[in-house]
C-alpha cells in the first residue's frame, strides 16, 4: 500500500488541474489534480518516499504557493 496526502489549495487557487501544470512548469513539483478523484478544490501528494524527498516536495510546494 501507499500513503497519501490530500490537502485543499489556498483560497483563489486555480482549479487543481491548472495548480499541478503550474507547479510541475514553475518548481518541478509533480502532484495529482483532485479532479481526478472528484475533488478540484485539493492534490494529491504520495507519501511513499523517503522523509528527504517529502521534506524536499514540501519546500517547492511552499516555494510555489508564495508565487501564485
Amino acid at each position: 500500500g501507499a500513503f497519501y496526502a490530500f490537502p485543499q489549495l489556498p483560497k483563489d487557487s486555480p482549479d487543481s488541474i491548472k495548480f499541478c501544470e503550474l507547479a510541475l512548469e514553475e518548481v518541478g513539483l509533480a502532484i495529482v489534480p483532485g479532479a481526478a478523484f472528484g475533488e478540484d478544490s485539493c492534490v494529491r501528494i504520495s507519501c511513499a518516499v523517503s522523509s528527504k524527498v517529502i521534506l524536499e516536495g514540501l519546500q517547492r510546494l511552499n516555494q510555489f504557493i508564495s508565487m501564485i
